[in-house]
């Protein structure tokens, strides 16, 4: 049994802990008039937000669906409250000399504890049978795709007061940025009616499971179980959702073949056994939106099955068979 739940014996006693810091001297935001939020209108005609007083916030529409619907005047529609970048207290702190930086990223969803082979396997086992240079931060990037990813298919998981993603924590800037994200997303599906579908009916985060897939390498066949889990799914195919540097449509091209985001594709599109399937990716380098629709056997289903096939092979061989 612990002194203090979870937590160590003496926690409690330790002058560190945030339970035993002095009561803040409490002053008045300026900037929020210590409400610790701005309030903002989205005018839908021109594109433009406009900050507002919470009384007037309050009576406006929840969504530009609704806005539109009531054919208002100014068609403006609410935006979800911005925390003030303004300090609101005046702490009786202490210099931290050795803080902690969090590396890892956290998902309470059991789906990556499972035991199936899935395609970020593939990826792990291509990394060490055939290592190239890493350009960037790989680390940053899938953290910063993870919460782009949240906001727009997990809403749930995201705490836009506290900037978190379940427990780990982001930036002002690059919760803005993956605001900015999602906006375009969103402008890019009032011409794109397909899209425009996807946002509002598609099933969000759907998991499968292919048990004793059968494979053929070589003439050579075996079986794995597998998984998946798709951003979109809408009952009989599915897509996914990306986060790229591409800034042109050659550049877009080129990162399908060269992140494996074909293979991605096969090997949902077979765990499904679905004939279609479907990539949208938006820049983080000008927010531009690409598109890319796969059918069963044109080329990028082609291309991405052989190289899971040639992967899925070699994790066969190097997992003990019972």
């Amino acid at each position: 049994m612990y002194e203090s739940g979870y937590y160590p014996p003496g926690a409690e006693y330790d002058p560190r802990a945030p339970w035993n810091e002095k009561e803040p001297n409490m002053v008045k935001c300026e900037a929020c008039n210590g409400k610790g939020y701005h309030w903002y209108a989205y005018n839908i005609e021109t594109d433009k937000e406009t900050e507002c007083t919470e009384e007037a916030w309050l009576c406006l529409p929840e969504t530009e669906e609704v806005a539109e619907a009531r054919d208002n005047t100014i068609a403006e529609a609410k935006k979800k409250p911005v925390k003030c970048a303004v300090v609101s207290v005046k702490l009786n702190t202490k210099k931290i000399t050795n803080p902690i930086t969090m590396t890892i990223m956290s998902n309470p969803d059991t789906y990556y504890s499972r035991s199936e082979v899935s395609n970020s396997d593939l990826t792990e086992l291509k990394n060490i049978l055939h290592p190239r240079m890493q350009y960037g931060d790989k680390e940053a990037a899938f953290r910063f795709g993870s919460l782009v990813d949240a906001i727009i298919t997990e809403p749930a998981r995201v705490d836009y007061y506290h900037l978190t993603v379940d427990d780990v924590q982001y930036t002002d800037d690059e919760f803005r940025h993956a605001q900015e994200m999602h906006k375009s997303l969103r402008m890019e599906a009032r011409k794109d009616a397909f899209l425009a579908k996807v946002l509002e009916c598609a099933e969000t985060q759907r998991f499968m499971v292919g048990r004793s897939q059968p494979f053929t390498y070589c003439d050579f066949q075996f079986s794995l179980d597998t998984r998946c889990k798709w951003d979109w799914w809408l009952g009989s195919f599915g897509g996914d959702l990306k986060t790229t540097f591409a800034s042109t449509e050659q550049q877009f091209e080129e990162a399908v073949d060269f992140f494996d985001w074909d293979r991605s594709r096969a090997w949902y599109m077979d765990i499904a056994h679905s004939d279609h399937d479907f990539i949208y990716a938006i820049s983080k380098k000008n927010c531009r939106v690409f598109k890319k629709f796969i059918n069963r056997y044109d080329e990028v289903y082609r291309r991405g099955r052989e190289k899971y096939e040639e992967l899925a092979f070699q994790f066969w061989c190097l997992t003990p068979q019972t």
